[in-house]
């Protein structure tokens, strides 16, 4: 009972608390190796940098399911939609490790409990030049453990710069920057992270090509990592991707695929994992109005 979900803690490889929020929602992302913390007009990769949904031009909206691995299970919804003044979004998580066994003594357990966590987070950006964009989450947080729960605030914040080169943008953003309560007296420290990286688009016949990279550093992490991520998506209709990892214990390359027709997506992610810890399947569907 003193670690929450002990498998994703280990498998991220620090020891801060609330690991939930290191956690890929959304299938494009975690498909492509969580790698574009530069990518605007990207709803689905509003965890990794709020500014990335500054040119977002109509309402979106993202349904998220994900299978975790060791019987966790994760939830995702997110809207965007531009006003006058920028763009607008909100976004709800949550995360569940069901059966957990309570014991006295060996045997039979007396009883089993499912811990929980989720996050309520409001975003908005903008441009404040042509070449330049920002963007700011607000986050309220709960975790429930058998019993006991805690609750807490943190913001996250970003930046795009559109360099003169076609194609390029470079992004950098700085996540979890808030404080936790305590379960009982043990104090939860949130993982820190920032993230600098660039993306590259362009389009060769009929297929538009994008490549990602990012460089993550956690504060306590005993590493620091380099995401990288592509995808090929044929006449805007169907996508496919791959992502690499380095620095992480278990897991390291990631895939997936997706398809568009019109107002609809569906997005399809896979990310393995070694020890025996198992595979996650994420499952996204996408709506613009």
């Amino acid at each position: 009972m003193i670690l929450l979900f002990p498998c994703i803690a280990f498998a991220q490889g620090t020891s801060t608390g609330v690991s939930y929020l290191k956690l890929p929602f959304t299938a494009r992302s975690a498909s492509m190796g969580e790698a574009f913390v530069a990518e605007p007009s990207r709803l689905n990769s509003l965890t990794l940098n709020p500014s990335n949904i500054i040119h977002t031009t109509q309402l979106e909206l993202l349904v998220s399911h994900t299978e975790w691995i060791q019987d966790i299970q994760s939830e995702y919804f997110a809207v965007a939609y531009p006003v006058d003044f920028g763009t607008l979004a909100f976004a709800v998580s949550s995360s569940s490790a069901g059966e957990i066994e309570i014991r006295e003594k060996p045997g039979p357990p007396l009883a089993t409990f499912t811990a929980h966590s989720a996050s309520l987070q409001a975003s908005y950006a903008t441009t404040i030049s042509p070449s330049l964009g920002v963007g700011i989450s607000a986050k309220f947080l709960y975790e429930k453990l058998y019993i006991e729960e805690a609750t807490g605030f943190a913001v996250d914040a970003g930046l795009l710069y559109f360099l003169p080169v076609e194609g390029f943008i470079l992004g950098v953003s700085v996540a979890n920057v808030g404080e936790m309560g305590a379960f009982v007296q043990q104090e939860t420290e949130l993982p820190l992270t920032t993230r600098l990286g660039a993306t590259y688009i362009t389009n060769v016949d009929d297929f538009a090509l994008t490549f990602g990279s990012h460089y993550v550093s956690e504060k306590r992490g005993l590493t620091n990592k380099l995401h990288l991520g592509a995808e090929a998506s044929y006449q805007q209709t169907f996508a496919f991707r791959l992502g690499y990892q380095s620095g992480y214990d278990v897991r390291s390359i990631s895939g997936g695929i997706g398809v568009n027709y019109e107002w609809l997506s569906f997005d399809y992610g896979y990310v393995p994992f070694s020890h025996g810890l198992g595979t996650a399947h994420l499952f996204t569907l996408g709506f613009r109005l």
